[in-house]
């Protein structure tokens, strides 16, 4: 420690210990007291012979110091961890709510396909089963409906598909190829089948109205579908009638494949 300094400090401190020293003053004397215990020490000493009250004032008036530094040195302190904080904790409340989005619009929010993005059609096979068809929709969220309901005596059946809304009015979807959506064996009510929700539809079929019949491809496919259920008291809890040989499966499938491509119906 250099003796001017000291010096210097030691000119100070009657200026700190009365008051009236400035703030850079009063930090100088503060800093260099605490690396040098001769000055502390006089410091000390000239702080024991100020009057009583005079003390008594200067030490409530440190005090006050000490409290406002601590003070600042703590909102400092929560400023500098908030300068780290807060951007990551944005980010995450960003990546969330962005998730949340994507869940709403791809899959949780959905809504009636547009009924020209799709058409039904209908086919009665020679047992009296009517298959109604349509383009599947394979996209992420998308579902198939078939909603009865009962107006006065007559049965009436809704059929079409909830896509996510982000999809709702798209002309191109991932996946248009067709299949039966629901079936209806011989010997059921229906009066009417409409395409679309109960608040947006357009009649197919009513009753009375002629039904298309199936293709001999759509009869040849059921019928091989039907050779592989097993029919007898036991069997038919054992469900498909599949081939254990590897080979047969392989041979199944293809055929039953083949057999589906065939369908004009579902071209």
């Amino acid at each position: 420690m250099k003796k001017n300094d000291c010096n210097v400090v030691r000119d100070l401190m009657p200026l700190v210990l009365d008051r009236v020293a400035s703030d850079e003053s009063r930090a100088l004397v503060e800093e260099h007291m605490g690396s040098c215990g001769e000055c502390r020490k006089q410091y000390e000493e000239m702080k024991a012979d100020m009057p009583a009250e005079t003390r008594a004032e200067y030490e409530a008036e440190q005090r006050d110091i000490v409290r406002t530094l601590k003070q600042m040195k703590r909102q400092k302190k929560i400023r500098r961890i908030l300068r780290v904080v807060l951007p990551a904790v944005i980010s995450l409340v960003v990546l969330i709510g962005g998730l949340m989005l994507y869940g709403w619009l791809w899959q949780w929010d959905t809504v009636p396909l547009e009924n020209d993005m799709y058409t039904l059609s209908l086919a009665q096979q020679k047992d009296g089963t009517v298959h109604v068809i349509a383009e599947r929709f394979d996209t992420i969220g998308s579902s198939s409906v078939m909603e009865e309901r009962m107006e006065g005596d007559q049965r009436i059946i809704y059929v079409y598909f909830r896509v996510p809304m982000i999809h709702s009015k798209e002309k191109k979807l991932e996946d248009r190829r067709k299949g039966d959506l629901v079936s209806f064996e011989k010997g059921e009510q229906i009066d009417e089948i409409r395409q679309g929700s109960p608040d947006n539809y357009k009649t197919i079929w009513k009753k009375g109205d002629p039904m298309p019949e199936a293709s001999e491809e759509m009869e040849a496919y059921y019928a091989y579908e039907e050779e592989r259920w097993r029919t007898g008291p036991e069997e038919a809890l054992q469900g498909w009638n599949l081939p254990e040989d590897e080979e047969e499966m392989e041979e199944f499938e293809r055929r039953s494949e083949e057999l589906f491509n065939a369908v004009p119906e579902w071209k």
